[in-house]
């Protein structure tokens, strides 16, 4: 299960992932990582590295490409997180939900999302959240090229806004 929070993207910086394989082909435990600074001990705790995870930045690495983006994100509760992922399109000021599961992941929502400090996730946001979880799994369980391709293309289908 995913869970939804949305917030305001009040940063982005271009980052170069290091590649340890030959031709960039990196996919262990790598991106989609989300990290944050609470106000307070027990926020920091919640904000502690979320974990890493693939998702487009896996498929951009698979795809040849080490460029991904850090979107620091304003969350309604007044939280501030980091997370790193494919370059979206995502701009400052765009209203977002944070999806975390097993794989995190950013998409723009509309921004009556981001007007009150304790939106309820819409069930659609929760769906969509969870359906791109699993098919980021279903990249880290590819056993062969074709089936990472189609996870890929799964991604690209239910990751992206």
């Amino acid at each position: 299960m995913s869970s939804v929070n949305y917030g305001v993207v009040i940063g982005t910086e271009r980052v170069q992932l290091q590649s340890a394989a030959a031709g960039g082909a990196v996919l262990g435990g790598l991106v989609g990582a989300v990290r944050g600074r609470g106000r307070g001990g027990s926020s920091q705790a919640r904000s502690a590295a979320l974990g890493a995870a693939i998702g487009g930045v896996g498929t951009r690495i698979l795809e040849g490409s080490n460029e991904a983006m850090e979107y620091k994100v304003r969350l309604n509760s007044g939280r501030t997180i980091r997370i790193i992922t494919e370059p979206t399109g995502t701009r400052i000021g765009d209203c977002v939900s944070v999806e975390q599961g097993r794989q995190a992941n950013i998409r723009r929502v509309s921004n009556v999302h981001c007007q009150m400090e304790d939106a309820v996730p819409t069930a659609a946001h929760t769906a969509e959240a969870s359906a791109c979880d699993q098919a980021k799994q279903g990249l880290l369980d590819a056993a062969d090229e074709e089936a990472m391709e189609l996870a890929i293309r799964r991604i690209h289908i239910l990751c992206e806004d």
